[in-house]
């Protein structure tokens, strides 16, 4: 009788059925542990994506900024690239350590001229480390170690905090545009531009001149680095004119 008992039990254990009652006790088991896991990941990515967002549109808007890029220019992309895509291939290009630290790229319909943009990431109306300007509103000190950067690429590859004592000379080497012009072309309180030293290297077998033009109001701004040929370098306040209204200060 016991040995019969056994063998039913046994037999019980090893069926098809039986196997199929435990897969699904695992799975019901299992089930919550993964749903907690995927939610918590999800919460922590949307809050990421939140304080730090991926695109130069959520950047934008984030910072309420107005972005409506349109012709004669096309926004290229909106992510960043990994250094395997990148469109300039030589290592140590300066045009290559620019394109790799922007937030998109933006090509004239003329192909000669192509903007990479970069913007602050700061959230929220903050008014720490604002400086005023001769022609009115503020800067924020940011800007002025990432133009220090810039200016001296082949020794400081990396954001470089400015002194104070180094505001003044580096103002020196900025070309200060117009406040009314600012406000009138982006709503702006400020427009800079400085030329960025390419060390005669060439990008694409195409674009050899470099220049930069900063764009803000109070904590927030823009950088426009435009890539130029020798030939239309004289046209950039050209190029500059048609992005009127394209990036906009609320």
């Amino acid at each position: 009788m016991k040995k019969d008992l056994r063998t039913r039990l046994v037999s019980f254990f090893c069926s098809r059925g039986m196997k199929a009652v435990c897969i699904i006790l695992l799975q019901l088991l299992c089930v919550p542990t993964v749903w907690a896991q995927v939610t918590v990941e999800d919460l922590d990515t949307v809050e990421l994506f939140k304080t730090f967002p991926p695109t130069i549109e959520g950047k934008c808007e984030q910072q309420n900024i107005r972005l409506n890029i349109k012709q004669p220019y096309k926004l290229i992309r909106s992510r960043g690239y990994v250094p395997c895509q990148l469109p300039c291939d030589t290592k140590g290009c300066i045009f290559r350590h620019i394109i790799a630290q922007s937030d998109a790229s933006i090509v004239h319909q003329d192909k000669d001229c192509e903007l990479y943009l970069k913007t602050s990431i700061r959230s929220g109306n903050s008014r720490d480390d604002l400086t005023p300007l001769p022609t009115g509103g503020k800067i924020n000190m940011n800007i002025y170690g990432y133009i220090k950067s810039d200016l001296k690429w082949q020794m400081d590859k990396m954001y470089k905090a400015v002194e104070p004592c180094e505001v003044d000379e580096i103002k020196m080497l900025l070309t200060d545009y117009p406040a009314s012009l600012a406000k009138q072309y982006f709503n702006a309180d400020y427009m800079l531009m400085y030329p960025i030293d390419t060390k005669q290297q060439e990008c694409r077998d195409k674009f050899t001149r470099a220049r930069c033009v900063v764009i803000g109001k109070d904590y927030r701004f823009v950088f426009m680095y435009f890539f130029l040929t020798d030939d239309n370098a004289k046209d950039l306040n050209k190029y500059l004119a048609q992005l009127k209204g394209m990036i906009w200060f609320n």
